[in-house]
This record gives structure tokens, sequence and C-alpha cells, in this order.
């Protein structure tokens, strides 16, 4: 990735074995205690690698201002948390890449969501069953909520989400 070899293992995790070269290594400590500096000779050998992914590239992308709409939707694919929190709030995410994100979000990514104004019916529709009180009564208060979602927001066991929905004009 972009020419620095450890790069992709950062970025994608890496979980199998890698063959470590013989090399010289320079000895200074023996059982704890300080020696005199000298070279020893270690043999190749296999060590079994098991690295998580740690998304540190995608996640910048997502968080730049100018990132392209394409390399947006294509990163609300994503499977790492944190890229879909940022690209559910970035104003350049395509609306149609949004409908992706709200069956998998977690609480951020849906309030993400949230904060956009040009959200689908079927988007809002899929963040009123969200198990999350907060997302379900933000749901409720966004400018495009369809009246049938309204009408099953107000139906809901927990009292601040009702009291959102039926703050809403359009409530039947």
């Amino acid at each position: 990735v972009g020419g620095v070899p450890y790069a992709a293992y950062q970025e994608y995790g890496f979980h199998g074995s890698e063959t470590v070269r013989a090399q010289l290594r320079l000895v200074k400590k023996a059982f704890g205690r300080p020696i005199a500096p000298r070279p020893v000779a270690v043999r190749s050998y296999a060590r079994r690698v098991d690295y998580p992914a740690h998304s540190y590239l995608r996640a910048a992308l997502a968080e730049n201002p100018q990132a392209p709409p394409h390399v947006l939707a294509r990163l609300a694919g994503d499977a790492y948390a944190y890229v879909l929190c940022r690209v559910a709030a970035h104003r350049l995410t395509p609306a149609e890449a949004l409908p992706r994100l709200a069956p998998r979000a977690d609480g951020p990514t849906a309030q993400g969501l949230l904060s956009r104004k040009e959200l689908a019916p079927e988007t809002l529709a899929a963040l009123a069953t969200h198990p999350e009180t907060a997302v379900r009564a933000g749901t409720a208060r966004h400018p495009r909520v369809p009246p049938e979602v309204l009408l099953t927001l107000s139906g809901d066991p927990c009292r601040a989400v009702r009291w959102a929905a039926f703050r809403r004009k359009q409530t039947p």
C-alpha cells in the first residue's frame, strides 16, 4: 500500500505464518545483565502471526473533507465501525450509499446518518427499529420521517421515543 511494505498488515491485519530470514543480531544483554556487545547468528525460522486490522488509512480517508464521493460510497461497505461512522456523517457521501449503512449501524453511525437531511424513507424505517433509544428518538425527530414510521414509533415501548414521535406535527 503506497510503497510501505507493512501498511497492508496495519490496514487489513494478518493471520498466518511468516518466515524470518537468518540474521546477525548484536547482543548487549544476557540473562538481564549487560555484557560486552557481540554478534550472534540467528537461524531462519517461521512464526505464527495473529495481527488484527487497524484501519488507519480508510478512517483517515473517510474523515478527509475532500474525499471523492465514489470513494466514500465504496467505504460504506467497510466492516470497520469507525470508518462507517465517518462515512455516514460525511457531507459528500452519496445519498444512494446511505441505505447500505442503516442495517448494520451502531449508535454513532446511526447518529451520523440522522445528521443527514436527504435520507430515504426506507433508511429511516430501518433506523426506527434500531436497538438504541436515542437512535429511535432521533429518527422520530428527523425532518423527512414518513408518517407510517412515526406511527410505528408512537407505539414504541420507550417513553422518550413516543414523546419525540408525538411532538411531530404529521403524526397521524
